[in-house]
């Protein structure tokens, strides 16, 4: 079992998703979304596509895990613009 201190580690680490900006603003909004409205955003998604289309058969277990972790390291690195030009991305 993992001891209380990772347990808390971890937590401490997830609460900062809040404090990454994207780089595109929020859907309807002035203000630019952050990691954590994203990956909630993504995980609901996700999981309705998965539970509503037999069709694409996706593992409803490993679609949420994926939606949810895949900005975590955007706590360390900072949020990559998808648009960004090669140049931008090099410097």
């Amino acid at each position: 079992m993992t001891n209380l201190n990772d347990i808390f580690a971890f937590d401490d680490m997830l609460h900062k998703l809040h404090l990454v900006k994207r780089s595109e603003l929020a859907r309807g909004k002035d203000r630019r979304e952050n990691d954590w409205e994203h990956g909630y955003q993504m995980a609901m998604l996700c999981w309705y596509l998965a539970d509503s289309s037999e069709e694409l058969n996706l593992n409803l277990k490993k679609v949420i895990a994926y939606a949810l972790a895949h900005d975590v390291v955007e706590v360390y690195a900072g949020d990559t613009p998808f648009h960004q030009t090669d140049e931008k991305k090099t410097s």
